[in-house]
């Protein structure tokens, strides 16, 4: 069975076996939540940066998308909609606030190597491969019952991960944003350990600002009253 060390252990092992040269980061949130008792789990993407930094196992004073100032002395818009999002959720969680809620969620990225942008990530099919091993043995441990994916790209691995245990049954809903263009997110349920997981799939949090517009709301209230009936 994987534990925090193993993983932290296999990350650094990769880091150097693949020439990334930029660090990486694993956990978004206290080592704490790597455990089989968290009940929501926070998958981004990939560390960003165009400078190399040191490894950072995990973020011991609470969520980083909360507790960290990536624009100094601000959080940055991404850091702004998963608070926002968090908000939203926390409003319907009895005996919840939306930081408690934040810092009790795992939060980390699908692949923890840095890299500039998604694109430009150094030998990306091995370090997906990578990435894709990895999380398939965090889930082996963990059972959350909800989990979030920031990107259609992390969406289509979770599924894809899944689609090994259950297909998932889901609910695509769509909106229109202030720029003109359609975007959408999904709700899906598939089995996990014994229980019926939520998979939430976000467009990109740092290129959409939807939380926080009374109007783009409205149109998460299908995924507000999910996140209850599984939480509540």
């Amino acid at each position: 069975m994987i534990t925090f060390n193993s993983a932290v252990a296999k990350i650094r092992r990769e880091h150097d076996r693949l020439g990334h040269n930029l660090g990486w980061r694993f956990l978004y949130s206290p080592r704490r939540t790597f455990a089989s008792s968290t009940r929501i789990v926070f998958i981004g993407q990939n560390p960003g940066g165009c400078r190399c930094e040191s490894p950072v196992p995990s973020v011991e004073n609470g969520n980083a998308y909360r507790v960290e100032p990536w624009n100094k002395p601000y959080l940055n818009a991404l850091q702004k909609q998963v608070c926002a999002f968090y908000w939203l959720i926390s409003r319907v969680l009895p005996g919840n606030d939306m930081c408690r809620l934040m810092d009790d969620t795992l939060a980390a990225n699908f692949c923890p190597f840095r890299s500039p942008s998604w694109n430009q990530l150094r030998k990306k099919e091995e370090s997906l491969r990578f990435s894709r091993k990895l999380w398939r043995d965090i889930f082996r441990l963990l059972g959350p019952e909800v989990i979030v994916t920031l990107s259609y790209q992390v969406r289509d691995e979770i599924d894809q991960l899944f689609r090994g245990i259950e297909r998932p049954r889901s609910l695509s809903c769509r909106w229109r944003s202030s720029a003109g263009g359609i975007l959408k997110y999904r709700l899906a349920y598939v089995r996990h350990g014994g229980k019926r997981v939520l998979l939430i799939g976000l467009p990109h949090l740092s290129r959409f600002k939807i939380f926080d517009r009374k109007r783009g709301n409205l149109c998460f209230d299908p995924l507000v009253r999910a996140v209850k009936r599984q939480l509540g």
